[in-house]
């Protein structure tokens, strides 16, 4: 996550004008050097209100009015403020300053466009003026603007980090690291620098370096907001678990006290509760995305409702892997759906099937948050539906300054947004417990079987070997392919108990990196397990994929952060798959789809069962042959997996959110039917 820029806004001594004057003038610039900016403000004013003549003292005040939010007093001192013209520049840009605080950076633009056609060297104006147009989302004025400002003062260590936050933004990560790297030369502890460098690399997976970068900016500035969530997650995708629950434990302690100190994906695979979750997505959503939502709404054209699904992941992504048919299976009689894209990947092939399959694919991945909004009007959309919540390339933004009158969070957040412009959260059951609804800041919709939709029209498995593979034809092949950071120490020994349980054993898993697969093999070696009995899988295209997982004869999953398409893939290829219900939405969703395939015997409630049953299935082969010949069957299938079922659910749900909202009701919790002969149900 990045830091928020730096904005620039200063007072300067004042200027000798008489004895009664210059002594108040004194007494304000000694409370301003002490930090009394009450008492400071005080001098200032008496100091003015005997003679108005005095520029600094003029401009002084306006910036400590603006920090006391005597608005009204501020805004007249800048009447007819033209000269001497530096002053009146600076105290400009200091109401400029305010009205980017208040999220209007069009009238701070041109607060900020004044300030410096009075006083051309206002360096702080041209740093403020770049951040009003990157909040404008018109990257490439930013730039210059930062640029230009550069030229003025020379090497600024604020100026290089703001160039490259801007750099950042526009996706050109190279410039980026650069413009840090000129920053360190200046200011080798700016912490901020070191953390939004360590965000690039994450966004690479290049975790050493992440790890690195956030290392440092620990060093130089700890209490950091956000940092130190973010450097154990370069650590969780790294399999380094030394002093891990210790850091855990840390950092959910400083989450209940209100603390600034994760960023929100980690937290779902830590042992935090789902109260704990939704807390610190509130804090983050507060300090990073509030809301700005319309009170009020248009009355709405005639005809189907609209929906706009919302996602940066229409492409080879596990969200789309799950619902490419939804899109194309909604009924066109009563819904026109919209696929807003938030990144263009045209070469790729499921971005191409969907192009093909949706009514209406808009690539909004070049637009700014106002364009979209008027895309969104002229589309007059119903029902938006956010489906990156809190994931890489989320522009949650957008849902801040509303997109629709109804909008819900579904699928690719597996938890609360914490947010008040999320309406919904699609859930069941399982996920959501109705003594837990408390828990999310979202109003909760109950599905009737399971919460996730599935592509039925995904690739079936294709004959494979295990010979081709190197994997001996009688060894008993569990597996867990869900990535490194949702293993953990006390999972892992599970795991290396069940290996010494079943000597026949081996267990795969996802082949990271190299140094991934060295710590775990090395972890197992220290539990007496042979490291040789970890065997390791690299990324193949998908239906390749498949084949190899129709292969393995138990699947096991992770807790606290299940699989999710993981799970799915896993069942869709006949596997057993057993798991432990856990606290969270992300802990609970293997167990959604297990009670959905009737198989709530594989679905255990503490780690000690989940060891028993994964030994039991693994001693008892005509028990998991018992189970695939289960999940083969057709009606259990349709059941689990049955597109067409799932999206007349979700029309549904979607049917009784519009329809409270054109009754006027606010949003509420309800339960959605099981839709085989009702064509819509509506539970308020």
């Amino acid at each position: 996550m990045r830091p928020p820029r730096r904005i620039k806004s200063t007072a300067a001594p004042v200027l000798d004008v008489s004895a009664q004057v210059l002594a108040l003038c004194r007494q304000g610039d000694a409370a301003l050097a002490a930090g009394d900016r009450a008492q400071a403000r005080d001098c200032y004013r008496r100091s003015y209100a005997l003679y108005q003549d005095q520029p600094q003292v003029r401009r002084n005040l306006v910036v400590l009015l603006l920090e006391a939010g005597e608005i009204a007093a501020a805004q007249a001192l800048l009447v007819d403020f033209k000269t001497p013209a530096e002053p009146a520049s600076q105290a400009i840009n200091a109401w400029g300053v305010y009205e980017l605080s208040q999220r209007r950076p069009g009238a701070a633009q041109h607060s900020f466009e004044q300030a410096i056609a009075l006083f051309p060297d206002n360096v702080d104006a041209w740093n403020n003026l770049s951040n009003a147009l990157v909040a404008l989302q018109r990257h490439d004025e930013a730039l210059a603007a930062i640029d230009h400002a550069l030229q003025v003062q020379g090497e600024a260590a604020d100026l290089h980090y703001n160039r490259g936050l801007i750099l950042q933004e526009m996706g050109r990560q190279e410039a980026a690291l650069a413009a840090y790297q000129a920053c360190w030369r200046v200011k080798p502890d700016y912490a901020l620098a070191y953390l939004n460098a360590a965000n690039i690399h994450v966004s690479r997976r290049e975790w050493p370096q992440a790890e690195y970068f956030a290392q440092q900016a620990l060093l130089f500035a700890p209490d950091t907001p956000y940092l130190l969530g973010t450097w154990l997650f370069t650590r969780m995708f790294q399999a380094k678990w030394e002093g891990l629950f210790e850091h855990i434990a840390d950092i959910l302690r400083k989450i209940d006290a209100g603390d600034k100190c994760s960023i929100l994906l980690p937290l779902l695979a830590m042992p935090a509760t789902s109260a704990q979750q939704t807390h610190a997505a509130r804090i983050y959503v507060e300090d990073r995305r509030p809301g700005h939502r319309p009170a009020t709404w248009p009355p709405r054209r005639p005809g189907r409702v609209r929906i706009a699904y919302v996602s940066s992941d229409f492409c080879q992504h596990a969200v789309s892997l799950l619902s490419a048919s939804l899109y194309e299976l909604h009924d066109r009689q009563r819904f026109e759906v919209f696929l807003y894209s938030l990144r263009d990947s045209p070469e790729d092939g499921m971005q191409q099937r969907l192009r093909r399959v949706a009514e209406h694919f808009i690539d909004i991945s070049a637009c700014r948050d106002e364009q979209v909004w008027q895309i969104a009007r002229e589309h007059d959309i119903d029902i938006a539906v956010d489906l990156n919540g809190h994931t890489v390339g989320e522009r949650t933004s957008l849902f801040a300054g509303g997109l629709a009158p109804v909008q819900v969070n579904y699928l690719g957040y597996p938890g609360s947004m914490g947010s008040d412009y999320h309406d919904y959260i699609i859930a069941d059951r399982w996920l959501i417990p109705p003594d837990r609804r408390q828990d999310y800041s979202e109003q909760v919709v109950y599905l009737p079987t399971t919460f996730q939709i599935n592509d039925d029209a995904r690739p079936r498995p294709l004959p494979m070997t295990r010979a081709e593979l190197g994997v001996p034809e009688e060894a008993l092949l569990l597996c867990s392919f869900n990535g490194a950071y949702k293993m953990n120490p006390v999972m892992f020994s599970i795991w290396m108990d069940i290996l010494k349980a079943c000597p026949q054993a081996l267990l795969w898993l996802l082949a990271d990196s190299t140094d991934v697969m060295q710590r775990l093999c090395a972890y197992a070696e220290a539990q007496g397990v042979d490291p040789h009995r970890l065997r390791f899988a690299y990324s193949l295209p998908y239906q390749e994929h498949l084949s190899r997982l129709a292969l393995a004869d138990i699947a096991l999953d992770s807790l606290p952060f299940n699989g999710g398409t993981t799970s799915s893939d896993a069942l869709w290829c006949g596997l057993p798959l057993v798991t432990c219900l856990g606290d969270t939405f992300a802990g609970r969703m293997a167990a959604s789809l297990l009670h959905t395939a009737q198989l709530p015997m594989l679905v255990t409630d503490s780690l000690e069962a989940y060891r028993d049953c994964v030994i039991t299935l693994a001693h008892e082969p005509d028990y998991r042959a018992t189970i695939r010949q289960h999940l083969a069957q057709p009606h259990l299938r349709e059941q689990l997996f049955g597109s067409r079922a799932r999206t007349r659910e979700l029309e549904a749900a979607y049917m009784a959110m519009h329809e409270r909202r054109l009754a006027g009701l606010p949003a509420q919790s309800f339960a959605v039917l099981e839709q085989k002969d009702v064509p819509d149900t509506v539970l308020p």
